[in-house]
């Protein structure tokens, strides 16, 4: 039943569904090879949208940077609150880089 579905599918990669998507909503994005970069104005940062495609794992990794950099003050009551957050996902995950301050 598995092997039927997979057969049917649609061969296109979905890095190409992202472009047509990013394209269709006028976001300015770069294209090379399988990975795909937006910037998108969100209603209080822009957010710097990547997405990179593994055809030999079948998987779209995608990664979404806010515009925000995390101080040395607010580390530790940030990590707490990813920690807390992220118990609660079942898809995905939050971070916060320790060496940039970078949080996605």
């Amino acid at each position: 039943m598995l092997s039927e579905v997979d057969d049917d599918r649609d061969d296109a990669a979905p890095i190409d569904m992202l472009e047509n998507y990013y394209a269709a909503h006028g976001w300015s994005y770069e294209r090379q090879d399988d990975e795909v970069v937006a910037k998108v104005k969100g209603s209080w940062t822009e957010y710097e949208l990547r997405a990179l495609w593994r055809e030999e794992d079948s998987v779209l990794q995608f990664l979404a940077f806010p515009d925000i950099r995390v101080t040395d003050e607010r580390r530790v009551a940030v990590y707490e609150a990813i920690g807390l957050i992220n118990e609660q996902l079942w898809v995905g995950h939050f971070e916060l880089w320790s060496s940039s301050g970078i949080l996605l």
